[in-house]
């Protein structure tokens, strides 16, 4: 039954694509996104590298690449040695303070995105999906004894760094970025300090504060910089950027 029902997908799977391919085809004049945007997934390979390139060092075996990489994108940090600066906050909040409820952790484990790639615990978003109702009431007590003592777990911070080719030579590191698969339970822990941060904050960040402020970006800071810059030359001000 099961080599039937796989056989069974593997034509569809054949049709599908070719059915795919044909529409693509027949609407290149109508829909061109389409078309490119085809092209574009034929084109790009995700295949590692067959040998890499490091300043002086080289390397083929895939470990020996692992490693380039490794001391590569770990050279970009570096430990700061100048002092932290001292500020003086009217309003004080402690992480040890906040309180995570099983409805707010089971709430956060429906909202994976399920098509993410599982981290180091190589538990899978599908699974911590669908078995929320059973898992938050135990996750929620864990979580709130990490904010208890101010701990984010090592298991936690472990991830699966993956070398994403930006452009050019392949072949030389320096022309990968790093991207970090995390635990999908990092991932709502993080999620659920942020909410709590977002709310006890909501009266002390500026207005003018785009970044890392839920439905303000990068879009929304050039649309209000804009909009400055249009009323500058209507009213024939000067505006210093």
């Amino acid at each position: 039954m099961f080599s039937k029902v796989r056989n069974d997908c593997k034509r569809l799977a054949r049709a599908n694509h070719q059915n795919y391919l044909a529409e693509t085809d027949d609407s290149l004049r109508s829909n061109p996104k389409r078309f490119w945007s085809l092209l574009r997934e034929v084109r790009s390979s995700t295949s590692s590298p067959i040998s890499l390139r490091c300043e002086d060092e080289q390397a083929e075996e895939p470990q020996a690449i692992a490693d380039l990489f490794a001391d590569f994108f770990s050279s970009a940090y570096r430990k700061e040695t100048v002092p932290a600066p001292v500020y003086t906050f009217g309003e004080t909040i402690h992480l040890s303070s906040m309180h995570i409820s099983a409805n707010e952790v089971e709430l956060k484990l429906k909202s994976l995105n399920i098509s993410k790639s599982p981290g180091p615990d190589e538990i899978p978003a599908a699974a911590l999906k669908f078995f929320s109702e059973v898992l938050a009431p135990h996750l929620f007590i864990y979580l709130n004894y990490l904010l208890a003592g101010g701990v984010f777990h090592s298991n936690l911070k472990a991830g699966y760094l993956i070398p994403i080719h930006k452009s050019d030579d392949k072949s030389l590191a320096k022309n990968y970025r790093p991207v970090v698969f995390q635990s999908s339970l990092a991932k709502v822990f993080e999620s659920l300090v942020l909410d709590k941060l977002a709310f006890s904050f909501r009266n002390v960040i500026t207005p003018q504060q785009h970044g890392f402020q839920k439905g303000r970006s990068t879009s929304t800071n050039l649309v209000v910089f804009m909009n400055n810059i249009l009323n500058a030359f209507k009213n024939r001000t000067q505006l210093d950027i």
